[in-house]
């Protein structure tokens, strides 16, 4: 479900003035900001959120919850009693297992607990977290190449290259 045309207006608007205000932006602000114009100015159902948009938000939140409850790491008493004849090392590292480990990506990936995961589950975890590091890793490259593009170039900023407003140059 994507957000009422009202919403997405509002925000695209909050974001133009924060940029046009400062040079930077923060999710928060904006958040913040939208957050307050909703309430000041008629509240959730003048911007076109029903109920169906405020289930939508609980399901999300609970969501949220469940991944953090996945991802908590495991108590420390828990570790420290299963690994015993472990090497040190291996002890050591137990500390930053989550509780749980993905098997696949999205909302309808299994999930497995971490004491329980067989040593395929978690290969298919590794894999799974190589895909996502590689995905990173190509979005950092990109960011990358837009530096050196910048520095070798002299220019400033990617602007001084697009028209991005939309406007004609004079």
């Amino acid at each position: 479900m994507s957000a009422p045309q009202k919403i997405k207006k509002l925000v695209h608007n909050v974001i133009r003035a924060e940029f046009r205000s400062a040079p930077t932006v923060t999710v928060r602000d904006c958040t913040a900001r939208v957050m307050n114009r909703i309430t000041s100015g008629g509240g959730p159902s003048h911007f076109g959120i029903g109920a169906a948009y405020i289930v939508m938000a609980c399901q999300h939140l609970v969501q949220v919850e469940v991944k953090r409850q996945l991802l908590e790491p495991l108590p420390e008493n828990v570790f420290r009693i299963a690994f015993r004849s472990a090497p040190p090392q291996l002890v050591r590292e137990m500390k930053y297992l989550p509780h749980c480990i993905a098997l696949g990506e999205g909302p309808s990936a299994p999930w497995r607990e971490s004491l329980k995961a067989s040593s395929d589950e978690w290969l298919m975890n590794y894999r799974l977290k190589g895909a996502i590091a590689r995905k990173t890793a190509n979005k950092a490259r990109l960011s990358q190449e837009v530096a050196d593009f910048l520095r070798l170039s002299g220019l400033g900023s990617l602007s001084e290259t697009v028209d991005v407003e939309g406007e004609d140059e004079e």
